[in-house]
C-alpha cells in the first residue's frame, strides 16, 4: 500500500515530489507507531506476571493459613503450590512472554529499517534519480549487516533496465 500510494500522488502531481515523500514518512510513522503500541503490551505483560505469581503465592499461604489444623502432607502440598505461583509467574516472564516482547521489538525494528528503505528508493526515482542510482543510495544507507552487495542489486536491476527499453 506504501508504494502503491506514494506512485499515486506522485502521479497526480509530478512537480511535488516531496508531498509523496512526507506522505510515505505519515504512513510509516503511523504503521510503527502501531506496532510499537503492540510490543509496549507484550513487554508490561512480562512485567506484570512476577507480581502476578507473588499474588498466587500470596493467595495460597493464606490459604494454607486457613487449613493449618491439616495433616502436615498436606500443609506442605498447599505451601508447595502457592510457592508454584511465584515460579510460573516468573518462568512466564522471563523465560517466555519477556523474550518474545524482546523479539518481537527486534522485528519492528527490521521493518522500520526497510520501510524507510523503500521509501529512499522512491523519494529519490522521485526526485529524479535514474532506478538504478536510487537503489544504490538506498543501499547503501542499509546497515552493514542487511547490505546487499553492489554487484548483486545491480544485476537484479539490469534485467529491469533491459526489458524496459525498447527493441531496435
Amino acid at each position: 500500500m506504501l508504494i502503491c500510494d506514494a506512485f499515486r500522488l506522485m502521479a497526480l502531481d509530478l512537480s511535488d515530489p516531496q508531498r509523496a515523500d512526507q506522505r510515505m514518512m505519515d504512513a510509516i510513522d503511523g504503521h510503527m507507531a502501531q506496532r510499537a503500541k503492540a510490543v509496549g503490551a507484550l513487554q508490561t505483560l512480562a512485567d506484570a506476571l512476577p507480581a502476578l505469581g507473588i499474588v498466587a503465592a500470596v493467595l495460597g499461604i493464606i490459604r494454607t493459613m486457613g487449613a493449618i489444623d491439616q495433616d502436615p502432607a498436606i500443609l506442605g502440598a498447599m505451601i508447595g503450590a502457592a510457592l508454584l505461583g511465584t515460579f510460573l509467574g516468573v518462568f512466564l516472564a522471563y523465560g517466555l512472554v519477556g523474550p518474545i516482547a524482546a523479539r518481537y521489538g527486534q522485528i519492528v525494528e527490521e521493518e522500520a529499517i526497510f520501510l524507510e528503505t523503500i521509501r529512499g528508493v522512491i523519494s529519490r526515482f522521485g526526485e529524479g534519480a535514474a532506478p538504478s542510482l536510487a537503489i544504490e543510495m538506498a543501499r547503501t544507507t542499509l546497515p552493514i549487516a542487511l547490505q546487499p552487495e553492489a554487484v548483486s542489486a545491480s544485476a537484479a536491476v539490469t534485467p529491469l533496465a533491459a526489458a524496459r527499453r525498447p527493441a531496435a
